[in-house]
C-alpha cells in the first residue's frame, strides 16, 4: 500500500482541475469570438431578436459553460488553500 501526503494528493487534483479550466475556457472564448462580445450581452441581444432556438441553445451552453468555469475557479482556490478532504 502507498501513502501519499495530502499536499500531493492537492497538486494532482489541482492539475486536473487546471486542464478542466483550460478546456471550459476554450468554449468560452469560441462563443466569445463568435459572437463578439461576453455571455451577458449575448442574452442581451437573444431576448431582444426574434426567437431562434439555435441562438437560445448557445445561450444556454454557454451560460453552463460559464458557470462551470467560475465553479472550477473556485475549486483552485479551496485546492491551492488546502480546503478539500482526501478519503
Amino acid at each position: 500500500m502507498q501513502i501519499f501526503d495530502k499536499q500531493s494528493v492537492g497538486d494532482l487534483l489541482l492539475m486536473d482541475v487546471l486542464a478542466d479550466l483550460h478546456r471550459v475556457k476554450r468554449k468560452l472564448a469560441h462563443y466569445a469570438g463568435k459572437y463578439g462580445g461576453d455571455v451577458t450581452q449575448f442574452e442581451a441581444r437573444v431576448n431582444s431578436e426574434n426567437e431562434s432556438f439555435e441562438r437560445y441553445d448557445e445561450l444556454i451552453e454557454w451560460k453552463a459553460y460559464q458557470a462551470a468555469c467560475d465553479d472550477l475557479v473556485e475549486r483552485i482556490e479551496e485546492l491551492k488553500h488546502g480546503r478539500f478532504q482526501v478519503a
